[in-house]
């Protein structure tokens, strides 16, 4: 932090342009490397808020849910609890870190391959060698290889890129959760492509056209269809086009999908990141004379779901856009 105006005029582009080049090379190496010991410390953070009662005053289901509620990305805060994570276990590497000797990028690609076991010989490489040549050594490397058998295992593979919407990058993103579901572990974005591609080739995406169809032609028949239950006391058109039965406590298959495509298939709550184990929660209870309708429900994730029912999270307002959302306290999220 930068608190007195000294410091404020020495990291001025101008001043810092000024610098030696010794003196200049040496200052953004040190600032480099301490962006590993930055999220090392903000990952221990984190664990210990998962590892306590912490969320339990802050209407949070995680810490990772906290960690966005005070702005921080989502995969850095995953990336820094998984890494202070594993060096728990690794005491040369955590060491390295407080030192300011391995670089984040070195940190973030080695540490999901070493082992106590190897330890001291992926060491050396994390600090001496660039991230580029450290990520390509560790392609072909499995957790417990060492450098040497991680060498002999090297594989070419060709990098693809492409630019989408971002109504097609959140697609993707819930392709990817649901795969990752489906097959009960993380599957990462190589995988699920290539999954996606056989299921393609397969024929099986003609099913899900036939399915998203029938969703946009639905009948107020539809009102018949099997239900999801809420436990407990463009994408808005579809859900004004389905015809909803205000008395009704269940919320029929295609409702709740339509409610869902409204919501991004996300859970509503502010920070909250998953995509996965949705339900669908009326506002004001059903058992307290709230109405199904689309304005009365939300998706929420079943963690979230569990917090609203045990007062530990609240939620009040008109759905989707003029929601209220609070902590056990009264604070608003």
């Amino acid at each position: 932090m930068i608190t007195d105006e000294k410091q404020r005029q020495f990291w001025t582009v101008e001043n810092l342009s000024q610098l030696s080049h010794e003196r200049l090379e040496q200052v953004t190496r040190r600032l480099s490397n301490t962006l590993a010991l930055t999220r090392i410390l903000l990952g221990r953070c984190l664990l210990a808020i998962e590892r306590s009662n912490f969320c339990a005053d802050t209407g949070c289901h995680s810490a990772i849910h906290f960690a966005r509620l005070i702005k921080v990305d989502k995969r850095e805060a995953q990336d820094a609890m998984r890494i202070a994570g594993h060096l728990e276990e690794l005491p040369l590497f955590a060491r390295a870190c407080e030192e300011n000797k391995i670089c984040w990028s070195n940190l973030r690609v080695v540490s999901r391959i070493v082992t106590p076991e190897t330890e001291e010989a992926w060491l050396d490489l994390a600090v001496r060698l660039k991230p580029h040549r450290l990520a390509r050594l560790v392609t072909g490397a499995s957790r417990g290889d060492t450098p040497a058998e991680a060498a002999l295992n090297l594989v070419e593979e060709v990098e693809l890129r492409i630019r989408v919407s971002p109504e097609v990058s959140e697609l993707w993103s819930r392709a990817v959760a649901v795969i990752s579901r489906d097959n009960g572990g993380v599957v990462n974005p190589a995988e699920a492509f290539e999954l996606i591609l056989a299921d393609f080739l397969g024929g099986q995406v003609e099913q899900l056209k036939v399915e998203a169809a029938q969703d946009l032609a639905a009948p107020p028949e539809a009102l018949a269809v099997q239900a999801h239950v809420c436990p407990g006391d463009s994408k808005l058109q579809l859900a004004g086009r389905l015809r909803f039965n205000p008395a009704t406590r269940q919320a029929t298959a295609a409702q709740r999908r339509a409610v869902l495509r409204r919501d991004g298939y996300r859970c509503s709550c502010p920070g909250c990141p998953n995509r996965l184990w949705l339900d669908v929660h009326h506002v004001v209870f059903y058992c307290r004379g709230g109405p199904t309708v689309p304005e009365n429900l939300i998706v929420v994730c079943s963690r979230c779901h569990k917090n609203i029912h045990q007062g530990i999270l609240r939620v009040s307002g008109v759905a989707p856009h003029g929601l209220v959302w609070r902590d056990r306290r009264g604070r608003e999220l």
